[in-house]
C-alpha cells in the first residue's frame, strides 16, 4: 500500500509539473497571437496603402493635356504659354507619379516585412500548439493514471482482510468473559464473606449481652 501510495504521490507531483508547463506554454501562445494580430493589422495598413497608390498611379496615368484654349474665356492660347502649360503638366503627372511609385514600394516593403513577421510568429505559434498539445495529452494521461491508482486503492480498502482482527477480537471478547466469570466470583466471595461478618457481628452481640447479664447477676448476688 505504502509503495502504491508512493507511486500515486510521484505522479501528482509529475501532473502539477505538466500542468504548469501546460499554463506557461499557453501563457507564451497568448503573447504570441498578440504579435500576431498586430502583424496582421500592419498588414492590413501598408496593404490598405499600397492599393491607394496604385489607384493613384492609374489615375496619374489617365490624365490627358487638355490644353489649347483659355479656360476662363476660351479662346485659343499662344502656342509658347501652351508649351509651358504642357511642360507644367508632363512635370505634375512625373512627380505624381514618382510620389505614388515610392510611396507604393515602400508600403508594399513595409507590407512583406510585416508579412514576414507573422509568418515566422505563426511557426512559434504552430511550434508552441504542438508542444501545448503534447504536454497536456501528457497531463491528462497521468490524471488517468492517478484515478486507476486511487481507485486500486478504495477497492483495497473495501477488500481488506479482517480476519486476524477478528481473531484478534474473539480473544479480547473471551479473555473479557473470563474478567467477568472472575468478577461475579469474587462478587459471591464478597457476599459469603459480608454474610460471615454479620453472623460473627451477631454472635460477638450475643456474647456481649450474655457478659453484661452475668454482670447483672453477680452484682444482684453480692446485694
Amino acid at each position: 500500500a505504502e509503495k502504491v501510495l508512493a507511486e500515486r504521490e510521484k505522479l501528482l507531483g509529475k501532473k502539477d509539473t505538466l500542468y504548469n508547463t501546460v499554463e506557461q506554454i499557453t501563457a507564451d501562445m497568448n503573447k504570441i497571437t498578440l504579435r500576431l494580430n498586430s502583424y496582421k493589422s500592419e498588414m492590413n495598413t501598408w496593404l490598405t496603402e499600397a492599393k491607394r497608390c496604385k489607384a493613384e498611379l492609374d489615375a496619374v496615368k489617365e490624365r490627358k493635356f487638355t490644353g489649347g484654349t483659355c479656360p476662363t474665356c476660351g479662346q485659343r492660347l499662344p502656342a509658347k504659354r501652351l508649351e509651358a502649360m504642357k511642360v507644367k503638366f508632363e512635370k505634375s503627372v512625373a512627380d505624381d507619379t514618382e510620389t505614388y511609385t515610392k510611396s507604393g514600394i515602400a508600403a508594399q516593403e513595409k507590407y512583406k516585412s510585416a508579412k514576414a513577421e507573422a509568418e515566422k510568429a505563426q511557426k512559434e505559434f504552430d511550434a508552441l500548439k504542438k508542444k501545448h498539445d503534447k504536454t497536456s495529452a501528457e497531463r491528462d494521461a497521468i490524471g488517468t493514471e492517478i484515478a486507476d491508482i486511487t481507485a486500486r486503492i478504495k477497492t483495497a480498502e473495501n477488500e481488506f482482510d479482517s480476519t486476524e482482527l477478528d481473531s484478534e477480537i474473539t480473544s479480547i471478547d473471551s479473555q473479557i468473559d473470563g474478567l467477568e466469570e472472575e468478577y461475579k466470583n469474587c462478587q459471591s466471595q464478597i457476599s459469603e464473606l459480608t454474610a460471615q461478618a454479620s453472623e460473627i457481628n451477631r454472635q460477638f452481640a450475643l456474647i456481649e449481652n450474655n457478659l453484661q447479664i452475668d454482670q447483672k447477676v453477680e452484682a444482684l448476688k453480692k446485694d
